[in-house]
């Protein structure tokens, strides 16, 4: 193994504390600032990177025939990501918290310029998408950036059925300091589209379950969309529940998705109990970002360290949301250079009564749709800047994920 410090994507974020290497991470960015504050503390940041891959490399050569077969097992995540979830479960996550501090501190996401590219168009304005009365009717949301770019805010249907536009998403730009990311909103109608959750192999992991950890078995006319679903059991606070099944248990006043079996969802803090007749699944993680209309006292602290640890909630880096309008449509949220604040501010712009975070960091945050062509599948990522492939849940599955179908 190499005694070199790994190179590390600095858009992680250590709450989640799943790192994942890339090349030339470490190297700072030639648009940063530069002084020697910026490089003492690069400095301090390289000494934090060599000591904590040092420990990790003594606890992995004792452990070596541990890691090799966590590595061998079939899986679409990078090695590094795997590495750092195994290194975890072993009882090094503070280890890997300081080597993601590090590697932030070293190149966070960078400021100003313009997305490359300009606001992707997909479609024009259709009638059934904002017509009044309508789910998922809104004007065009503001951009958080400011002076709006062209067709920034603008909603577009990107899936149709034939009673109407199934889901319509936007694009903006998170806030006036990181303006060469978009984040991408969808809006998803649940006269139009069911929902399901997906178990993954390893979150919750296990077998018996009531689905696949893969969306290969369903018909390739009825697919809309999918999306990733929340933390690691053991960082989400809550619990996994499926049909009677469970991961983990269900935690009163935690914020969760909620299955039914005629495939609506809901988004809501849960009753507490055992889930009644006519609930499918649960999926919990962490405490709602909104409630009643408005962005919660946890998420207005700014810090609270209630959505993660190390570098805390304010952290810029790749976030998912979910949330339910008033309407009863599904909003989304999927973006980098989002803090829980600018998060919980896209979703609650979007018309969230109700909203909680999803998985974050880049390689468990994916939302793709698809297109249809007879009874070829075509995925499609919402954001091109996305890193996991379109593909992703076309095979097996290692973290749980929600699927949409056409009614």
């Amino acid at each position: 193994m190499q005694s070199s410090p790994p190179d590390v994507d600095p858009n992680r974020d250590p709450g989640r504390g799943d790192v994942a290497t890339t090349r030339n991470a470490v190297a700072v960015s030639s648009r940063r600032r530069t002084g020697p504050g910026r490089n003492r503390r690069r400095g301090v940041s390289r000494r934090i990177i060599t000591t904590t891959l040092v420990v990790v490399l003594l606890a992995s050569i004792g452990a070596g025939i541990d890691l090799a077969e966590a590595l061998a097992q079939p899986s679409q995540d990078s090695v590094a990501a795997r590495t750092a979830e195994w290194a975890r479960s072993r009882g090094m996550g503070g280890l890997v918290n300081l080597l993601e501090l590090a590697a932030y501190d070293l190149n966070p996401p960078a400021s100003g310029g313009e997305p490359a590219g300009g606001i992707p168009v997909e479609a024009r304005h259709a009638a059934t998408a904002t017509g009044p009365g309508t789910a998922c009717s809104m004007p065009r949301l503001a951009s958080p950036a400011g002076t709006p770019l062209a067709n920034e805010g603008v909603w577009q249907p990107i899936e149709k059925t034939g009673a109407g536009d199934a889901i319509v998403a936007t694009f903006v730009r998170p806030d006036s300091q990181h303006t060469r990311y978009l984040a991408g909103v969808t809006c998803i109608r649940q006269d139009l589209a069911a929902f399901t959750l997906h178990p993954g192999t390893q979150v919750p992991g296990g077998s018996g379950w009531a689905q696949p950890p893969t969306i290969a078995g369903v018909g390739a006319g009825r697919l809309l969309a999918t999306f990733n679903s929340g933390f690691l059991m053991a960082d989400s606070h809550g619990g996994f529940w499926m049909d009677g099944k469970a991961s983990g248990q269900l935690v009163k006043g935690q914020a969760s998705m909620v299955f039914t079996s005629d495939g609506r969802l809901d988004v809501r803090s849960w009753e507490g109990g055992t889930p009644g007749v006519g609930i499918s699944a649960v999926r919990q993680n962490l405490v709602l970002l909104v409630d009643n209309s408005q962005i919660t006292p946890a998420v207005q602290q700014a810090d609270s360290g209630a959505f993660g640890k190390t570098l805390g909630d304010t952290t810029f880096v790749w976030r998912s949301g979910i949330g339910i309008r008033a309407d009863g449509s599904i909003v989304t949220v999927h973006g980098n250079a989002l803090s829980v604040k600018t998060l919980a501010q896209l979703l609650q712009q979007a018309g969230a009564v109700r909203a909680m975070q999803l998985d974050i960091n880049r390689d468990w945050t994916s939302y793709i749709y698809y297109r249809h062509a007879g009874s070829s599948l075509h995925p499609k990522k919402l954001t091109s800047d996305q890193v996991r492939p379109a593909q992703r849940y076309l095979q097996q599955s290692t973290r749980d994920f929600v699927a949409v179908t056409r009614r």
